[in-house]
C-alpha cells in the first residue's frame, strides 16, 4: 500500500509546459546530469564559478528517465525558494571531501533537495546548511554520514528531513543536525514507514521554539520505529522536546517503537508517546528534560498516553534524572517498569531527584490499570517500601486510580558502584546484550575477569 499526500501531487509535473521561465527541467531522455553538466547548459539556471563553486539562481528538476550523479567535494550554492527536484535516478555520494548544500548568500533562504525517485534514495556524505532534504521516493531512503545546520524548513515545515512516503523504509544513521529552524527529522501524521533513526546527534533543533520535538515521528503500522543510540541535546527551549511518536489512528497495524540506548537531555520532557501503539524504552539516559514553565504540560522524562486506546510497552534500564516528572503512564492499558520473574521486563531504573511543587514524582499512573516497578532503584536514601511511597503516585494518593507494584526494589547492597572508565570491563544491559560502549548512570552486568555482578554506572 502506498499513501501519497496532496501536497506530492500539487508539487510535481514531470511535463515541462507545467514549468514556470524561471525553472529548468531536464528532457527525460536517458541523459546523465551533474552540476558541472548543467553548467555547460545555457538556461539551466547553474552557473560555475571561479573559485569552482555552483550557483543555482532558480528550481532545476531532473526528470524522471535521466540520471543525476553529485559533483563530489562541490560547494552548491542556493538562491532563495530553490529547490533541486530528483525524479530521475540519482547518485548522491558527496566523497571524502563532502559535497555542501548552502546559501547564495546572508540573506538568502533556500529551500533544498525534493526526492521522488523510483526505488530507494540513498545519500551520503552531504552537508546541508540552512537548506533541507524532504523525501517523497517510493523506495524511502538511505541517509548516513550527513550533516544538517541551520536548515530554514523552506522545503517541509515538518523538519530539516522530511520522510515522506508511507509503506517504505527510511534508514538514517551516522548523521547530525544542529540548530535546525524546525525539527530534525519528522514524519507527517498520515505517513506510515518503516523508521531506523541510529547513532545520530541532535543538538537545539526547532529553534522557532513551536510546540514540536526535536524528532517528531509517527508509527509505522506493521513496521518499526525505531531510535538507537543517539545524543539529543536540548538548550533550554520551552516548548521543544526530544522524541514524539504518536499514531492518530485506532486499529490498524501493531505500530511498534522502539527507543534505547540514547542519551536525551535539557529539552522540554524526554520520551513521549501518544495513542495506539507498543513501545519499548531501555537503556537510556534522561538527564534535565525539565524546561516546560508548566508542569500539567511537559517536563517529564518518560511520558506515555495510551488514552485508552491499547497502548503497551516496557520500560527497562534507564536513568531518569533531573524532571519534573520521572515517568508519567496516562491511561495506557499495560505498561511494564519491572517485574518479578519476568525476563522481558527487568526493571534497573534508576530515578534521581524528579518532582515539582516541593514534592518529589519518579512514577504517576495516571490511570486505571495495575502497573508493575519492580526492580528499580528510586530516588530516596533507603529502598523501602515506605519511601519509595513517597516518590510513587498511585491508588494510595488517589483510589480512581490504578496500583503500582513497586516492591521489591533494586537491592542497594546487591549493587556495586563503577566508574564509567573501569578499565577491562565488559558492560552488558539487564537483557544480557552487550553494550559498545559505557553508559553512565544505570544499573548493568559488569565483567571483570573472572568476576561477575551488577553494577550502578555513574
Amino acid at each position: 500500500m502506498k499513501i501519497s499526500t496532496l501536497l506530492l501531487g500539487a508539487a510535481f509535473c514531470t511535463l515541462p509546459l507545467s514549468l514556470s521561465a524561471a525553472e529548468y527541467a531536464t528532457a527525460g531522455n536517458g541523459t546523465e546530469y551533474s552540476f558541472e553538466t548543467l553548467s555547460a547548459i545555457e538556461g539551466s539556471n547553474v552557473t560555475k564559478t571561479a573559485d569552482g563553486a555552483f550557483e543555482v539562481t532558480a528550481d532545476v528538476t531532473i526528470t524522471a528517465g535521466d540520471k543525476f550523479v553529485l559533483d563530489k567535494g562541490a560547494t552548491v550554492k542556493l538562491a532563495s525558494d530553490v529547490r533541486i527536484y530528483l525524479q530521475g535516478d540519482a547518485v548522491m555520494d558527496g566523497g571524502d571531501s563532502r559535497t555542501t548544500f548552502t546559501r547564495l548568500d546572508d540573506a538568502a533562504t533556500p529551500a533544498g533537495i525534493r526526492s521522488t525517485v523510483g526505488g530507494t534514495f540513498k545519500i551520503t556524505n552531504v552537508n546541508f546548511e540552512y537548506a533541507g532534504l524532504n523525501d517523497y521516493s517510493d523506495g524511502g531512503a538511505e541517509i548516513s554520514n550527513c550533516s544538517f545546520s541551520l536548515c530554514n524548513g523552506k522545503i517541509s515545515s515538518v523538519a530539516a528531513v522530511n520522510c515522506g512516503t508511507t509503506d517504505t523504509a527510511y534508514k538514517i544513521t551516522n548523521c547530525s543536525f544542529s540548530e535546525c529552524a524546525v525539527p530534525a527529522i519528522g514524519t507527517g501524521a498520515n505517513t506510515f514507514c518503516d523508521l531506523l533513526i541510529e547513532d545520530c546527534e541532535f543538538f537545539d533543533n526547532n529553534t522557532e521554539n513551536a510546540n514540536k520535538p526535536q524528532l517528531n515521528l509517527t508509527v509505522g503500522l506493521d513496521k518499526p520505529v525505531v531510535v538507537r543510540g543517539c545524543t539529543i541535546t536540548g538548550t533550554g527551549r520551552t516548548m521543544v522536546g526530544g522524541i514524539a511518536v504518536s499514531n492518530l489512528l485506532v486499529g490498524q497495524g501493531t505500530n511498534k517503537v522502539y527507543i534505547e540506548n540514547n542519551t536525551i537531555s535539557d529539552n522540554r520532557y524526554g520520551i513521549t508517546a501518544t495513542g495506539p501503539l507498543y513501545i519499548e524504552v531501555r537503556d537510556n539516559i534522561l538527564l534535565n528534560n525539565n524546561h516546560d514553565p508548566n508542569p500539567m504540560s511537559g517536563g517529564s522524562g518518560i511520558s506515555l498516553a495510551g488514552y485508552s486506546y491499547g497502548q503497551s510497552g516496557i520500560i527497562s534500564g534507564n536513568h531518569i534524572e533531573g524532571h519534573l516528572w520521572g515517568i508519567t503512564l496516562i491511561q495506557c492499558d499495560d505498561i511494564n517498569c519491572g517485574q518479578v520473574d519476568n525476563p522481558d521486563s527487568p526493571g534497573g531504573n534508576v530515578f534521581k531527584d524528579n518532582g515539582n511543587g516541593g514534592k518529589a514524582y519518579d512514577l504517576y499512573n495516571n490511570g486505571q490499570n495495575t502497573v508493575y516497578a519492580q526492580l528499580n532503584t528510586w530516588s530516596v536514601a533507603e529502598q523501602t517500601e515506605e519511601l519509595i511511597e513517597t516518590v510513587i503516585s498511585h491508588k494510595i494518593d488517589d483510589p480512581k486510580l490504578g496500583e503500582v507494584i513497586f516492591m521489591p526494589a533494586a537491592s542497594s547492597s546487591a549493587i556495586e558502584t563503577i566508574s564509567a572508565d573501569a578499565a577491562e570491563a565488559e558492560y552488558y544491559n539487564l537483557r544480557g546484550v552487550r553494550v559498545a560502549r559505557p553508559i553512565s548512570g544505570g544499573v548493568y552486568v559488569v565483567r571483570q575477569g573472572s568476576k561477575v555482578f551488577k553494577a550502578l554506572v555513574k
